[in-house]
């Protein structure tokens, strides 16, 4: 990661931050936290079985706040996407494949605070409706939570699809 200037100057180490280290980090969402720093959420293979889904918080000095190469939010989780709580923590919600052989993929979330502590570990789930839960996004609701929606496919995929949308506090 590197902040910018207004001018497009480099402000942190000359090649930038490395956030994660480890084995295929794909990068997935980003979102201000409110101070200049920013939530960070990828996917990686760092079990080198699954895709797991893994965040980290950036200060406005360019300092990592939580565990070095990310917090683990869930596992086999992909196409996550983060959004800040409007207090000092984000959400994140992603395509969850741990039920893939009887629900298919599920939309799956979890909150983490300031330090790094998560409501649950796996996440929780917001849909676990048979057949394809895809392409989450996220935003605040102003008010400590996030407002979720994604494409469900709970009819005959690719031709019945819906979107749904979901609030958590």
């Amino acid at each position: 990661a590197q902040r910018i200037s207004n001018l497009g100057e480099a402000l942190w180490t000359a090649n930038g931050l490395i956030i994660c280290g480890v084995a295929s980090p794909n990068l997935r969402g980003i979102a201000s936290d409110g101070t200049g720093g920013a939530f960070l959420v990828w996917d990686d293979y760092r079990n080198f079985t699954t895709r797991d889904v893994y965040a980290q918080h950036i200060g406005i000095n360019g300092a990592a706040y939580w565990t070095p190469d990310g917090v683990l939010l869930g596992a086999e989780g992909v196409g996550a996407r983060i959004g800040w709580n409007g207090a000092k923590g984000a959400i994140a919600v992603w395509e969850d494949e741990r039920n893939y052989g009887s629900t298919l993929t599920d939309i799956y979330a979890n909150g983490i605070d300031s330090l790094g502590n998560v409501w649950a570990v796996g996440g929780i789930a917001i849909c676990t409706e048979g057949g394809i839960q895809q392409d989450p996004h996220i935003t605040s609701d102003g008010a400590g939570g996030a407002v979720m929606a994604w494409v469900d496919y709970r009819g005959t995929y690719p031709s019945n699809h819906s979107i749904f949308v979901q609030r958590v506090t």
